[in-house]
Parts: C-alpha cells; sequence; structure tokens
C-alpha cells in the first residue's frame, strides 16, 4: 500500500494521501495492492484520505489459481472497514495470469477497494469519489471491477459516492 502495505491489527488513517505509483508483481498465488492500505486484516477506519498514485497489482503463477486484488483506498480487506471523505483520482488495475490450463485467475479491482471479504459485518462507505479509470484483465476466468467496489462478499452500506472513471 501506499501508505500501510499489510495491517492485521486495527487501524485508523485520517488526514492523509499517497502521490506515489504502487507496482506490485508476485510470481505466486495472490497479490494486493492500495492507495492506502494494500491488505487489512483488522478493522479499519479510513478518513478524509486521497490517492493520485497508479496502483498497478500483477500476479502470476504456472502451479496455482491466481488472485489479483488492487483498490484506490484499499486493496483487500477481512474485517469491517469504514470510508469516510475518501476519493482516488488514479488508475487502478488488476491482473493475474497462470500458465497451466485447469487454473482459474481472478481480478478483483475497485476505484476505492479491490475486494470486502466478510460475511455477515457492515462495511461503510461515505462521501467518496472515484475519477480515476478500473481495469481488470485475465487471460481466462474471473474479472469483478467495480467505479467503488470490486467484489463485496457482505452487506455493504455506499452513500453520497458517485465514480465517474472508466471500467475495462
Amino acid at each position: 500500500g501506499g501508505l500501510v502495505g499489510s495491517s492485521n491489527g486495527d487501524i485508523s488513517v485520517m488526514h492523509s494521501y499517497n502521490k506515489g505509483t504502487i507496482n506490485n508483481f508476485y510470481s505466486g498465488q495472490d497479490d494486493y495492492g492500495g492507495g492506502i492500505i494494500g491488505i487489512c486484516n483488522g478493522t479499519a477506519n479510513i478518513s478524509c484520505c486521497t490517492n493520485s498514485g497508479n496502483v498497478i497489482v500483477t500476479t502470476e503463477s504456472s502451479s496455482s489459481s491466481v488472485h489479483a486484488y488492487s483498490g484506490g483506498i484499499i486493496g483487500y480487506a477481512s474485517n469491517p472497514i469504514s470510508i469516510d471523505r475518501c476519493y482516488n483520482t488514479a488508475v487502478i488495475s488488476g491482473l493475474g495470469t497462470t500458465g497451466t490450463s485447469g487454473y482459474t485467475t481472478y481480478g478483483y479491482v475497485g476505484g476505492l477497494v479491490g475486494y470486502l471479504n466478510l460475511t455477515t459485518a457492515i462495511n461503510e462507505i461515505h462521501e467518496c469519489y472515484n475519477t480515476g479509470s478500473v481495469n481488470t484483465g485475465t487471460v481466462t476466468g474471473y474479472n469483478s471491477c467495480g467505479g467503488l467496489v470490486g467484489n463485496s462478499q457482505s452487506g455493504t452500506s455506499i452513500t453520497n459516492c458517485y465514480n465517474t472513471g472508466t471500467l475495462t
């Protein structure tokens, strides 16, 4: 991530920004990238933060399925998050490739959050926006691309938010 690569406990980030490009490449199963936080395994409260640095996540493997998680604010979250008054203006992309047939590639890319991996909690995104392009692509497999959230496995409340970025 632009500010935090991996957070395994509860975290609050306020009035912060990232302008640097994040270019993650991993030759293995999963890769994560976020303008503020790459992977968040604890509760997160993100407020008044911005990302203007491109986030490019690429993962490849010839022996397993691969997942690329990329978001303008958070790449991947496994616990409840709250994002308030944050925005992304940069290009966000995620690409997974495999060299062997029979394995699946997954790309989860969002202007704010790539993947919310929760089944019971409520996530909140309030007064946020994305104007950057959001791109995902895999050779074969599953792509999930959203102007705000790439994929949500739980209840997510999105209020007073918008996207004007191109999705591909």
